[in-house]
Order: C-alpha cells, then structure tokens, then sequence
C-alpha cells in the first residue's frame, strides 16, 4: 500500500469520528437540562422558560418536585441520622413501641401491732408479772418494700402535631411472711353477750385443782358453788364475780401479705411548637386507672382461740382523668426526657374479710390453768364494704435514651408515684370479738409512694 493511500484512509477516519461526536451533540428539540437542585446554577438562568421549551409533566420551575437524594429509608436497623440541620430535634412520626423492665419498691403500711393497740396493757391476774413478761405481740415491721420485679408497655401513634398513646404497667405479686412462736399475744376488746358476759371473759384454774378460782374471795368457786367443810361442792348460782378477762394468747402464729399492683392509661397527644435547637415538649390527656390489692392474712393456734384465722382484703380501684407534660433534649446519640402526670381520682375501695376463731372451743367445761371463756363459740364470719374517697394521685418520670440504630434505642431511668387514700389491710382490721370486722372511720385513708429504676427498648420514639 502507498503512503497516499494511508493518508486518504486515516482522513476518511477522521472525518467519520467528526460527525459521530456532532450528532451525540445534538438534543431533540423543545428539551433543556436541568438540575437536581432547585435553585438555579450558574449554567442555568433563573426564570420562565423560553417559548416551545416548556419542561415536561411533573416538573415545576427549577427542577423535578421531588428530591432524589431525600427518598425515605424506611430501615429500622441502619446507622441513625444525627444532624439537625438547623432546625432542632427531629420529630418522629408514625407508629411507636415501647417495653420497660421495672424494679420498684411499694411503701409499706406504718408499723401496728397485730391486734387492738389500745388494749394492749389490760392483762388481768392471769398470770404471775414474770410470765407476763414472757408473752408478747408482734407487729407490721416485719414488712418490707421490695424490690418488686415488674414491666411496663407502651405504644401509639405520632402525627406531626398530634397523636395518642397507651401505656400499662405491672408489678409482680410481692409476698411476704412471717412466723413466730411461743407464746404470741394477740390483743382484743370484746362486745358482751346479752347476759354482759364478753367472748373473753371466763374462769380459771391457776392451781389445777380441777375447778374454777374463787377470785373474789367470797367462798364460792365460779361454778361450782361454795365448799363446806367437808370439801363437797354445795350447788349455789355461779358466782359471776370470778370471771377474769382472759387474753388472748397463741402457741404459733403465721402472717402473710400479698400485694398485688397494675394500671393502665389512654392519652391524646398533643406536640407544641419547636423550641430551642435541642429541646421539644408534648402535651398530653386521657383516663387513667390504677389497681393497688393487698391482704392480710394471719392464722394461729393453741390458746382460747384455738384455731383460728382471718383474710382482711383491700382493693384499691383508682379511676380518673389526667393531663401530663413530656419534654426532651436531644444532643447526639443521646437523649433526655423528663415526663410530669397528675390524675384527679377516686378510689373505689372494695373491703373484704374471712374468718373464723375458737374452731375447736367448748363453752362449759372445766377450766384449765390460762381459762376457758364462759361464752365463746366457734364462730365463722364474712363481711363486705364499699366506699369511695378522694385519691390525687402524681407521678415523675426521667428516661436517658442512647440511640443505636436509626429507630431503636436503649432507655434507662426513674419513676416515682404518689397516691393518697389508699386503704391497707392493716390499718382497717378491727380486732373487736366475737367476730371482727372493717374500720372506716379514716383508718382508710393512708398514702401510697412506689418508685424505682426501668431499663428497655424503644423503637421509633
């Protein structure tokens, strides 16, 4: 080949290449570029189009009507977003959950002894002063406020300004026991018989000579009659001026408590107007129920009330309205958030109580050396109120968030609640015999705290 005839082919060659790059040029017509971004760049100037270069469907001025580096990742598990691009803590919306593992403590009722206080100093010459100090009573300090292992759920939904919201909470079943023996005094007044002899009163044998004490010492003997020389019993009517009140003394005795607390709330939220960079509040309102239970349960043996026991239950049903504030601050990865309630209630109180004494007791029969009541019979009972008291009731809340993905995060914080008339069962056991019963009087009234640490997941909040 010539060189003339190489030079006339990579002419050629070049000329192609030419024309293909002129034609990959040339646009169709009445079709301009534009950017991605709204605002105008330097290559494009701002304003209407020219006439015949109308954009097409969908596109405004500026660009297409949506941003293609802004599409939603709905993944709940990617790395979180952290900026605020100057417009303060991003708000969440749509649908949230929550779960909290608790460890609260329940106040515990003040400390009383088990029975009547106010007769706890009527012993009578039963006994000696030195077998006296040997018997004793025991009290409600045995009782203690936990910890209590519990849960809390909450979840709802999150307009931009508005949304609701429900949340439950529970504490596991706290029971505790206590057991004591020998010799546990348990004080009671009595009501009298219609003859006037009381369930507590009765005759003696301090010397188990086997028949009753002439306390007086008049010569007749209780039931027996007067003794003549002889030593034979002469029928005479009993000499009612022996009797003696005779306490109430148990060879063992178990107490049991057995508290029982849950609640649940439904609330309308409402979210205020942005605040400093770092900071969002919520408002919020809705019912509010709150279940406080506890019993009272004790049982003993041997003594003039030989067996007996009794079941004093009170259930505490709180019902109301509430209005509450959350507020949060947001720096990073973490987050705080301090949470205020307060619930107007009443407390419909349901009181209970069960029981029976003097299981195995035989009016009648020789006295023996700690007496034998003249009237007391076996005797079983069950009693039932209801009332209702006013009940405000409070709560405070601290959370701190650590954000790990983009929609979960791990919580840790406090809760403290206040309830006031709230009815214990120790407080409201009437000690009164021959059967017992339910105080009212204000010995229902008392106060309620809980609180204690929470730690969980949160997802989308």
């Amino acid at each position: 080949m010539t060189i003339s005839r190489i030079r006339s082919s990579l002419l050629a060659l070049a000329l192609q290449l030419v024309l293909v790059s002129a034609a990959l040029a040339i646009e169709p017509p009445g079709i301009e570029h534009y950017p991605l971004t709204h605002a105008p760049t330097p290559q494009q100037p701002s304003g209407p189009p020219h006439p015949g270069h109308e954009p097409p469907s969908g596109i405004e001025d500026g660009g297409p009507d949506f941003d293609v580096y802004d599409v939603h990742d709905p993944e709940m598990f990617r790395q979180p977003d952290l900026s605020t691009y100057g417009a303060g803590v991003p708000q969440t919306t749509g649908w949230w959950l929550a779960w909290d593992y608790m460890r609260w403590t329940v106040s515990v009722p003040k400390k009383q002894i088990i029975g009547n206080p106010y007769v706890q100093n009527t012993f009578v010459p039963t006994f000696t002063q030195t077998e006296l100090g040997q018997y004793g009573t025991i009290d409600t300090g045995f009782m203690n406020n936990g910890p209590i292992n519990g849960y809390r759920w909450e979840g709802g939904f999150q307009d931009e300004d508005r949304g609701f919201f429900l949340s439950a909470f529970r504490l596991y079943t706290h029971d505790q026991y206590l057991t004591a023996q020998p010799n546990v005094w348990v004080p009671f007044s009595a009501l009298p018989a219609p003859n006037g002899v009381t369930a507590l009163q009765g005759f003696i044998d301090p010397n188990n000579r086997g028949f009753d004490a002439d306390i007086n010492n008049n010569g007749v003997f209780g039931r027996y009659g007067k003794t003549p020389v002889a030593g034979i019993f002469v029928n005479t009517p009993a000499d009612f001026g022996d009797l003696v009140n005779l306490p109430v003394v148990f060879r063992s005795m178990t107490v049991q408590t057995k508290t029982n607390t849950w609640g649940a709330e439904a609330n309308y939220q409402w979210r205020l107007p942005q605040g400093q960079k770092h900071t969002a509040w919520d408002l919020f309102a809705g019912p509010r129920y709150l279940k406080f239970d506890e019993q009272l349960f004790i049982s003993g043996t041997g003594g003039i009330l030989d067996a007996a026991w009794w079941n004093t239950r009170a259930s505490n049903n709180l019902v109301g309205g509430q209005i509450g504030i959350r507020g949060r601050y947001q720096h990073g990865r973490l987050t705080a958030t301090t949470e205020g309630r307060f619930m107007a209630a009443a407390d419909v109180q349901i009181l209970s109580q069960l029981g029976q004494i003097a299981s195995t007791a035989t009016p009648g029969v020789r006295a023996t050396r700690d007496g034998l009541p003249l009237t007391l019979m076996r005797t079983g009972w069950s009693t039932q109120t209801r009332t209702t008291t006013w009940a405000p009731l409070g709560e405070l809340r601290f959370d701190l968030y650590y954000q790990v993905f983009n929609k979960v995060s791990l919580n840790f914080g406090w809760t403290g609640m206040v309830a006031d008339g709230i009815a214990r069962p120790n407080n409201i056991t009437n000690y009164e015999l021959p059967r017992l019963g339910i105080l009212t009087k204000g010995e229902n009234r008392g106060t309620l705290f809980m609180q204690g640490i929470s730690f969980g997941v949160t997802f989308n909040r």
